[in-house]
């Protein structure tokens, strides 16, 4: 008496839907749909049929760096923000942090004092949290970027009088620390505490090198850190484990015999593919494939010449490595090992004009784009590697629709929302300056979520500042103050706009919150809240902070798990 109909991605079995086994799709739909359909390593599902990966490129309108060699090698690596569709690129020759909005495939330049005019900067780059923390070329510091508050800061790491080539690759992070495997930064291993950003250094053994070289990138499987070959044949893998706190080498001279021509300089950077370490070829042709669980170590013969490839990342089952001295991007099936090509057009043949130019720097996934950043070229490179719906969109089976109010998806292939935690202040004691004569009784600074301050389309506010929108700090036209990223300006409200049982304001979060810390003026500044998530009441107070005016300013933690 009825039809049935199967979702996307599921089949008719004859008697029941199914779901279509991994990385096979179905359009779904009635129950003549009984095959799914396994699309080639150089095409993606577009919900309805196999689509061509297509490659394109972007300009950026790069004006104010300084950018240094004939060579250029400009960003070394793209590192993908957390919970947004922006790709920062880490410099390496080049004076600026590249950030590139991968929606509207816009490029700006963030440009900081500390960085002006320094080269020879950063050779990759790890998010934890809302910073990316980058490897130091010839630095003997890590470099930091907090993309929340747009903040550039360094750690000091190593003491070398003349620091040269101390790590290459991204760090690997386990836990609350990041590990940093040495190229010629000696026998140690860095380690950074994102809890304080602090370093210290972890004594190994001597480990054979090539012209001083050692490793060439640091990736985590499970409790270990892995270091990819790269000085010489006898170098091995490096692995740490951060459980027992043991350093051995894996001998890989099955693989890599004493050879002059590639017995050094082997691999270069990579990627992790669950329990899989791919390691780039550098002098090497091939693509070194390490199973840590099963400590299998073998070699992906690819029909490319040596270095054509550099680091890669993955998605669905598919590891992409962009092109360095070659004109292709690499493709591997990380199940079978099968690989495609597919060509770059339209970007410029540095290798034309010398042999060892390079073309693009460690690729990021976004948006179900591969970015590849310009290394020694000036294009960014993206490869469509699925079907895609814009941010707070989703596939709805036909097409793609917005997300309702309160709700976002992060776009790309998403087929649902997710709600939205909203976090509402209401009064229900006024601060204890209120009772002074013509006084005020809410001066704020800042407000984090679990640390991190809010952009400023988290925030409603339902009562705006009637004393000063923006006070202290770099204040513009139109500005709150205390919703703006400078922690130091400030929003103050009268007494008689906040009385008790007045919303002042809410925030949007895409996670649950653990922990909301408010920066007041002064104690005597600070009211009683009635704190809710989604309408439920998480914190009622009912008393004030008291009418003291020290300290200036003062911060207030609400636990709000």
């Amino acid at each position: 008496t009825s039809c049935t109909t199967c979702n996307a991605n599921e089949i008719w079995n004859g008697q029941a839907c199914e779901a279509c086994p991994d990385g096979s799709y179905s359009a779904g739909g009635d129950a003549t749909t009984t095959l799914c359909t396994t699309c080639a390593l150089n095409e993606y599902w577009n919900w309805t049929a196999c689509q061509a990966m297509t490659f394109h490129h972007v300009s950026p309108s790069s004006s104010s760096a300084t950018v240094t060699t004939t060579s250029k090698y400009q960003f070394s690596h793209a590192v993908k923000a957390p919970h947004k569709n922006v790709v920062y690129f880490v410099p390496k020759n080049i004076d600026v942090i590249g950030k590139l909005d991968v929606e509207s495939e816009t490029f700006s330049e963030l440009q900081f004092t500390s960085l002006t005019g320094s080269t020879q900067n950063y050779e990759g780059g790890t998010v934890v949290g809302s910073k990316i923390y980058m490897t130091p070329m010839h630095k003997n510091h890590i470099g930091v970027f907090d993309t929340e508050t747009k903040e550039y800061s360094t750690i000091a790491v190593y003491a070398s009088s003349d620091p040269k080539n101390m790590a290459n690759g991204p760090p690997a992070s386990i836990g609350t620390k990041l590990y940093i495997c040495p190229n010629m930064a000696g026998n140690v291993m860095a380690v950074i505490d994102t809890t304080t950003d602090t370093a210290s250094l972890i004594t190994l053994d001597t480990i054979p090198t090539y012209s001083s070289r050692r490793f060439a990138g640091s990736f985590a499987v499970g409790d270990k850190v892995i270091c990819v070959p790269y000085g010489r044949f006898d170098t091995g893998i490096g692995i740490y484990d951060t459980t027992t706190q043991t350093w051995t080498r894996r001998s890989i001279t099955d693989v890599v015999p004493d050879q002059a021509s590639n017995g050094h300089y082997m691999y270069q950077n990579g990627c992790v593919a669950g329990d899989v370490v791919y390691f780039a070829g550098d002098r090497r042709a091939g693509v070194g494939k390490y199973n840590v669980t099963a400590d299998d170590f073998y070699e992906i013969a690819v029909d490319q010449a040596a270095a054509s490839f550099t680091g890669c990342a993955v998605l669905n089952g598919k590891a992409y490595f962009p092109p360095s001295k070659g004109r292709s991007i690499l493709v591997v099936d990380v199940a079978t090992d099968a690989y495609e090509t597919i060509a770059v057009s339209g970007v410029e043949d540095i290798q034309a004009i010398n042999a060892n130019y390079r073309s693009f720097g460690v690729g990021a996934i976004a948006l179900n784009n591969f970015i590849m950043p310009p290394f020694g070229n000036d294009e960014i490179g993206f490869l469509k590697i699925g079907f895609t719906c814009a941010t707070d969109e989703y596939w709805n089976g036909t097409s793609c629709a917005a997300c309702a109010e309160g709700s976002f998806s992060a776009g790309g292939n998403a087929t649902s929302c997710e709600n939205l935690y909203t976090y509402s202040f209401t009064i229900t004691v006024q601060g204890a300056s209120a009772s002074v004569t013509n006084g005020d009784h809410l001066h704020t600074l800042s407000v984090k979520l679990d640390g991190v301050l809010p952009t400023e389309d988290q925030f409603t506010i339902h009562v705006m500042p009637d004393r000063a929108a923006c006070a202290e700090g770099s204040c513009t036209t139109g500005q709150i103050g205390f919703t703006d990223n400078d922690i130091n300006s400030l929003s103050a409200w009268y007494p008689s706009g906040t009385q008790p049982g007045t919303k002042i304001f809410s925030i949007t979060s895409r996670t649950r919150v653990s922990v909301i810390e408010i920066t007041y003026n002064r104690p005597m500044q600070a009211p009683g809240w009635l704190i809710e998530v989604d309408d439920v009441e998480k914190i009622r107070e009912t008393m004030n902070h008291g009418d003291a005016s020290v300290p200036n300013p003062v911060t207030y933690t609400y636990d709000v798990s």
